[in-house]
């Protein structure tokens, strides 16, 4: 799995994307504590608590005491990330997690670019990268539409036909 790559990040999308709690995880660090993929998974799952936990309502309409948990989690996101990137300098998922973790956290815009970038030396047209920072780019996080399209027109610039990536082009219009 780890030969392909993109293969290997929609699995770990699927993965996030099941009701995989991180205390599912736990045993898992515990027994293997140098495996860079239960860390991204768990970073994942903690990344995804967090959102559970703070709800999805804009942020004026969430209570205040949402906001602590939310912000916790993601601190602990943000560290399984940097353990997984510890052991394995390699592997794209990490920065991946940490731009989602970085607009929780609302850091600032070069901490979300530091992340992509790592991403994309990695592994030039990671999808999910690309598309989580359309999404940080977007009004309602921060960024607006100029820089957006911008982003999106100049990634698919010189791919080849069919490349998935063009799907940021209608993505950045329903944003």
């Amino acid at each position: 799995i780890n030969s392909k790559p993109k293969q290997r990040a929609f699995l770990i999308a699927c993965l996030t994307d099941e009701d995989f709690k991180p205390d599912h995880y736990e045993p898992w660090l515990t027994q293997e504590p140098d495996n860079a993929l239960a860390y991204i998974l768990y970073g994942n799952a903690l990344t995804s608590a967090a959102w559970d936990a703070r709800g999805n309502g804009t942020a004026d309409t969430v209570p205040l005491y949402r906001f602590d948990a939310f912000w916790e989690r993601l601190r602990l996101a943000q560290q399984a990330f940097q353990k997984a990137i510890a052991l394995d300098k390699t592997d794209p998922e990490p920065f991946h997690g940490l731009i989602t973790v970085a607009m929780g956290l609302q850091q600032e815009p070069n901490a979300l670019w530091e992340h992509f970038v790592q991403v994309i030396k990695r592994d030039k047209n990671h999808y999910f990268g690309h598309q989580s920072m359309l999404t940080a780019l977007t009004a309602k996080w921060g960024g607006n539409g100029k820089d957006m399209f911008l982003f999106a027109r100049r990634t698919v610039q010189n791919l080849p036909a069919g490349d998935v990536l063009y799907g940021l082009i209608p993505t950045a219009h329903i944003e």
